[in-house]
């Protein structure tokens, strides 16, 4: 077999979806959405018995379901959300490298090619 000598003719389109340090940092999403559901969900209802004038601890068992099953309906969005995004990835990824021709080099341009001379009409 014969090894190619250069550079992946679209490797600039595989780099655009390597994940970069911000991408890769602790996100505020990625560890902070179940909580507050867990949090909302007692919230809930201590605000429907305070709608319907009982006291507002009267359902706790309530209250204890509402936080478990936001928790984990939470933790499993974001999961399958994380994953969808991962195959999302994975089927351009594939797609790029099985069809370089499709994604040639873009030219470096500057703002001055771009954009056209503007006067100012006064």
């Amino acid at each position: 077999m014969e090894e190619k000598e250069g550079k992946f003719p679209a490797q600039w389109a595989l780099d655009i979806l390597e994940p970069t340090l911000v991408d890769q940092s602790n996100s505020i999403l990625k560890y902070y959405t179940v909580p507050p559901a867990m949090i909302c969900g007692p919230l809930g209802v201590i605000a429907y018995n305070y709608v319907t004038a009982k006291p507002l601890y009267f359902n706790k068992l309530c209250m204890v379901i509402t936080a478990i099953g936001l928790g984990v309906t939470t933790y499993w969005v974001q999961w399958s959300a994380e994953l969808q995004f991962a195959r999302k990835h994975a089927m351009m990824r594939d797609y790029i490298m099985r069809h370089p021709e499709r994604f040639p080099e873009p030219e470096n341009k500057k703002y001055a090619d771009i954009l056209r001379p503007w006067c100012p009409i006064r």
